[in-house]
């Protein structure tokens, strides 16, 4: 089918998500295979031609999560910009007004989905309440307002800005916070991962939006 193996269970970005062949699996899919081409690598993934099958997910506004829901998840938004495999800047300015009507980027960027979503999770899920639906996670964040800044500087800059106070706050680039981005995200059993060398996408950005502005 040239589409990543429907109703089985891969765990890749969202770990404790239930998905039937996903988007974002199969963006990471198509990633390796351009990758191996560019090093040369053998590549039996190229046969398939799995960028173009990311049209099943489109729906005229956002990639839907899997093919079995019309989810707004915003991992199977990004990574396709990001990695250069979709080039329209039309798309991705649909794209970044879906993730911006859902309130996915409030009050910082970026959420996987709203609190509410039909998001089928596995059963232990509930140790870590929210983890993997509305809470903020910051190497999300890094990646959307990179792609972001491309069509919407000022924003981009504005939401750079504010990770740079919540970091000087903390002093350490945490993981994940919490869906009001009150503090790191914290529950009974689990606690937001702090130093995390996502640190260094901030720093390139902060060179790249301060080199736009000249």
């Amino acid at each position: 089918t040239c589409m990543i193996r429907r109703h089985s269970h891969f765990s890749s970005m969202k770990d404790y998500s239930i998905r039937d062949s996903s988007c974002y699996d199969l963006v990471m899919a198509a990633m390796l295979s351009d990758i191996a081409d560019k090093m040369g690598l053998d590549n039996p993934l190229r046969r398939f031609n799995l960028v173009d099958n990311l049209e099943n997910f489109w729906d005229g506004a956002y990639y839907k999560d899997d093919l079995s829901s019309d989810l707004l998840s915003a991992d199977a938004n990004l990574y396709q910009f990001w990695f250069g495999l979709e080039k329209r800047r039309s798309r991705l300015s649909k794209v970044i007004a879906s993730i911006h009507k859902a309130g996915l980027d409030c009050p910082f960027p970026l959420k996987y989905s709203t609190k509410n979503s039909n998001h089928r999770q596995v059963p232990f899920s509930f140790v870590a309440k929210d983890w993997e639906l509305d809470a903020v996670w910051a190497h999300m964040g890094m990646v959307y307002i990179d792609v972001l800044h491309s069509v919407d500087k000022k924003q981009a800059q504005e939401h750079l800005d504010r990770y740079k106070n919540i970091i000087e706050h903390y002093k350490t680039f945490y993981e994940v916070y919490t869906p009001d981005g009150a503090r790191p995200y914290r529950s009974l059993f689990y606690h937001a991962d702090e130093g995390m060398l996502w640190a260094a996408q901030f720093l390139d950005l902060q060179k790249k939006l301060t080199s736009d502005r000249g």
